[in-house]
């Protein structure tokens, strides 16, 4: 097992919590928050659709 790969994992965490949440509050400045945040839902949609095809075999969760 790799030596403080745990503390390596929550030290790139934090720079990516902070890297997003700077690049949000600009975007935010720049377009407004209700364009950013619809902007962002787009390419969650298409990610969460990937993800539950990968693992379920179907792209939307109707069981």
């Amino acid at each position: 097992m790799i030596p403080h790969a745990g503390e390596a994992a929550a030290l790139a965490t934090a720079f990516c919590w902070t890297f997003t949440s700077l690049a949000f509050e600009s975007a935010g400045r720049r377009v407004g928050s209700l364009a950013v945040n619809f902007l962002r839902l787009v390419p969650a949609f298409f990610l969460l659709l990937f993800f539950c095809w990968a693992w379920r075999g179907k792209p939307f969760p109707w069981d």
